[in-house]
């Protein structure tokens, strides 16, 4: 074995001791996939020593390491996130959490690693830390101030697959350990706020139950077919994921059994990849899923009553199911890539089935503007919206609920608006400090408005 793999092999060993964590999906090398931003992002010209599609960060080429690591077919993504909040207004009282998350993952090019051409394999550790100001201050909010919240204070093994490619890269088949929001309605976290990251799907009351993004993840299988000549005009592509419910146990993140399986989540994907003009790029998606496990209704039991009243279990169904739209496209030139330079916006839309989920819808809508002020061409300032709608099959319940005292209102929807001015000092760092205004707390009318600051910040290494 050459000395650079040697280093590799003992890195991998220590990821887990050493970094004591890890994460999930670095910015993908793929434009034609959005993946979740849970690594931090290389945002300025990279130095000379580095390879085209080579993670780098603070640290640079490590001395000469990482070029040569690349060069034997290994690509390490190492870094940290934290995200900072507070509450100004609403909650039961005041207060300050900070959390954060570790990433360790290495992307292997088995062309280079052992002459096996359109072959790429991927394992990656995510370890999260800290309380949510959710929670502690009692904000009554349906989505996170602190998107990176969840699963556990654990290490999880988020990813650990193998993907071939055929017919130069015309067709894919990727198999192993997947988060679904790796592959399917994948969208950025630059936001805090967890109405504006990853997928909806896997964020909302009746689909985290089964979509399980990271730093959760499902044996899988993802096939997927590209469309046009430089395989870059688009896809279509079909995934296969276990539920179980053991994968998201907040005590362990390495369990690898198939024992627990309860069904599995078929999502299907088309998307459409322009870029008009040459320097301004976009995509364009829909999707939809079915589940199978057996699932209860959400209001009815058997009989046709409510389950409030009569005290029995929601009628028992299958075919939990869900459609979605995404897009993001740049609005005004930037030829290296969206959100590069320019004005770009997005907009997401997600519908989950009304017999099974409490949230049935979620919109969003944002824009971000790259390059500011002068010399400051990587900052940003963002802009974002979005709606989550409770269903509107729980309004009777809730009107009972109400009677009893145990809940203030009737819920419709919540509104989340949070406005970012995310500063890039140097290559590998970001700081973005941000404003959170929650309207309808929990989705009920008369409850307290809540207004939350934050600084979210990110360093790759």
């Amino acid at each position: 074995m050459k000395p650079a793999n040697l280093i590799v092999v003992a890195t991998l060993a220590c990821s887990g001791a050493c970094f004591g964590a890890a994460s999930a999906n670095a910015q993908t090398q793929d434009p034609t996939v959005q993946t979740e931003d849970i690594a931090p992002t290389q945002s300025q010209p990279q130095p000379l020593q580095a390879r085209p599609g080579m993670s780098i960060g603070v640290l640079g080429d490590w001395g000469g390491l990482r070029p040569r690591l690349y060069d034997e077919g290994f690509d390490f993504q190492v870094g940290y996130g934290n995200e900072l909040a507070w509450n100004m207004r609403g909650g039961t009282k005041r207060d300050v959490t900070d959390i954060g998350q570790i990433i360790v993952g290495t992307s292997i090019d088995m062309d280079k690693l052992a002459g096996v051409k359109g072959g790429t394999a991927k394992v990656t550790l995510f370890y999260r830390h800290g309380p949510s100001l959710n929670i502690n201050a009692g904000l009554g909010l349906i989505q996170q101030v602190q998107e990176a919240y969840g699963r556990g204070e654990i290490v999880r093994l988020v990813e650990a697959w193998y993907q071939q490619s055929f017919a130069d890269d015309r067709v894919r088949l990727k198999v192993g350990r997947l988060p679904a929001n790796g592959d399917f309605a994948s969208f950025a976290c630059d936001f805090q706020n967890l109405s504006f990251c990853a997928s909806p799907q896997g964020n909302v009351q009746g689909g985290i139950s089964y979509w399980f993004s990271a730093p959760a993840s499902a044996w899988a299988a993802v096939g997927r077919y590209n469309f046009g000549g430089d395989r870059k005009a688009g896809y279509l592509q079909v995934g296969v994921y276990q539920t179980n419910q053991k994968n998201i146990d907040p005590t362990n993140g390495f369990r690898l059994a198939l024992s627990g399986g309860t069904g599995v989540m078929i999502p299907v994907e088309a998307a459409w990849t322009p870029n008009f003009g040459g320097s301004k790029p976009g995509y364009y998606k829909v999707g939809g899923w079915v589940e199978t496990s057996r699932a209860n209704d959400l209001t009815r039991d058997a009989q046709g009553d409510l389950t409030i009243v009569s005290g029995e279990p929601g009628a028992p169904f299958r075919g939990r199911h869900g459609v979605y739209f995404e897009m993001a496209q740049q609005l005004t030139p930037s030829p290296e890539g969206l959100d590069r330079t320019g004005l770009s916006m997005f907009f997401n839309a997600t519908r989950l089935d009304r017999k099974s989920s409490m949230i049935d819808s979620q919109i969003a809508v944002g824009l971000t503007q790259t390059g500011t002020f002068a010399g400051r061409e990587h900052d940003q300032i963002a802009v974002a919206i979005a709606r989550t709608h409770v269903n509107d099959r729980l309004r009777l319940t809730d009107r009972i609920a109400v009677d009893q005292g145990v809940l203030p209102g009737v819920r419709g929807s919540e509104y989340l608006i949070e406005l970012d001015y995310r500063i890039v000092p140097i290559a590998g760092i970001k700081i973005g400090p941000n404003v959170q205004w929650g309207v309808n707390p929990g989705a009920i009318a008369s409850a307290r408005n809540v207004v939350a600051g934050g600084v979210k910040s990110s360093i790759s290494f």
